[in-house]
């Protein structure tokens, strides 16, 4: 197995744990309405970004580096923060919860500012094949969020509504736990 693919296979799923969780939350909020289309969907936002976010932190290593990490660590708590925030309103006024594409590309965004971070790394340490290895990283990261809707579906068709409560709490727990790390 050639290093790109071995180390795009390792770094993909630790990049992808965070992905995992909120493709949890999400499905788990649906419910029996968030259905395999919308699973592939969402799957697929994240496999993009945690494949286009390390492609993007190699090109552009020299211009952005350790600001974007900074800032866009906040811009990505802030979003999660948000989104979870709905997530419990909407809970509170007893509706079902509808993500749409914008909050979408805002959870895969604030899922894969890390894999920034890896592509600066990337271009830092020379990496002989950076485009492949993000391609690994991605394809693995659509895998295991897919893995984390089926679940997540699963839960939510058989605990009902306090998924939306628990699936909120997730998502800002994470943005605390991205806010706090340094």
């Amino acid at each position: 197995m050639p290093d790109w693919c071995f180390n795009g296979a390792v770094l993909g799923t630790g990049l992808a744990m965070d992905a995992l969780a909120v493709s949890m939350a999400m499905a788990m909020a649906g419910g029996a309405k968030f259905k395999l289309p919308e699973m592939i969907y969402a799957s697929s936002a994240f496999g993009l970004f945690q494949f286009l976010m390390p492609a993007a932190g190699t090109f552009l290593c020299g211009l952005a580096g350790a600001d974007f990490q900074d800032g866009g660590r906040i811009a990505a708590s802030v979003l999660l923060i948000i989104i979870g925030g709905k997530m419990l309103f909407e809970k509170k006024l007893d509706r079902s919860v509808r993500f749409g594409f914008l909050p979408l590309i805002a959870m895969a965004f604030a899922t894969s500012i890390d894999a920034f971070v890896v592509g600066v790394g990337f271009s830092l340490s020379k990496c002989q094949e950076p485009i492949l290895t993000s391609a690994v990283i991605g394809i693995v990261t659509f895998f295991i969020s897919l893995a984390g809707c089926l679940t997540g579906s699963a839960v939510g068709r058989y605990a009902g509504g306090s998924c939306t409560f628990f699936g909120g709490i997730v998502l800002i727990a994470i943005a605390l736990k991205s806010l706090l790390q340094h």
